[in-house]
């Protein structure tokens, strides 16, 4: 025997329990590690008030915040957002610096980058948004008008669109936030902003506008990911999803 070998006597019964024990704790050790490490999933966030914004410590907030660290806390995530604007948000999860980006809207464009969640997150509309002594109160009153959008913007996307048909000749100032299309509004830099129906009803207030009357088409907002990748994490979301809408006392509902 080894042991023998090299000048001691062999193991005996107790020794070899005292070893297979050791072992089994080191295996198990590591295994254990293996089940409890969390999973890291990046977000990528932005100004959305009040589903996902940067509070004034510097801490992200929001209807989506709370979501997912209900979500995380089940599934033992490590959820890291990363802040910029819209137009950076899409950047940085096409190129796979974020894993997930929040309330994105389908298009055909986008799918050609992006893999989208099967649950939609909310249903949604565009609004457009005027100072409260404004003329405008319909779509044709933004003849030749000024129009604040967000840059890569579904909602934007779908007014230019509309006033193109109705060849209303607008020019448009393009944001980087909505926050920032409704300074343009109150600043009396734009004469009116389109915004997400969620956003404007939260915040018009705080900068002293209304909405001129004006909708645009409703859709869906999802989770969405680089193309093909990260595809589990957004099978977690849909289960999650999917289950709260059916519950009426759900965190969904909750929150």
């Amino acid at each position: 025997m080894v042991s023998a070998a090299l000048g001691r006597a062999p193991w005996n019964s107790r020794e070899r329990c005292t070893m297979k024990f050791a072992v089994l704790m080191v295996i198990a050790a590591v295994l254990s590690a293996e089940v409890i490490a969390e999973r890291t999933v990046r977000v990528g966030a932005f100004t959305y008030y009040p589903a996902i914004f940067m509070d004034e410590d510097g801490g992200i907030r929001g209807f989506y915040v709370d979501v997912l660290s209900h979500i995380a806390s089940n599934e033992r995530w490590h959820v890291e957002y990363v802040f910029g604007t819209w137009a950076e948000g899409l950047a940085r999860v096409r190129s796979g610096e974020v894993d997930i980006l929040t309330s994105v809207a389908y298009s055909p464009e986008r799918a050609e980058f992006l893999s989208f969640g099967k649950e939609p997150l909310l249903t949604v509309w565009g609004e457009v948004y005027v100072i409260t002594d404004s003329l405008i109160h319909d779509l044709f009153g933004l003849t030749g008008c000024t129009v604040a959008i967000m840059s890569n913007d579904h909602n934007g996307a779908m007014f230019s669109n509309r006033a193109a048909m109705f060849d209303l000749h607008c020019r448009y100032i393009l944001c980087g936030s909505f926050d920032e299309v409704f300074s343009a509004v109150r600043d009396r830099k734009a004469d009116a902003g389109v915004v997400n129906s969620t956003f404007g009803s939260a915040r018009r207030f705080a900068y002293g506008l209304t909405d001129a009357g004006i909708m645009l088409n409703p859709f869906y907002i999802y989770f969405a990911s680089a193309k093909g990748r990260n595809t589990d994490v957004l099978s977690v979301l849909d289960r999650y999803l999917k289950r709260w809408k059916s519950q009426p006392d759900s965190a969904y509902k909750r929150f």
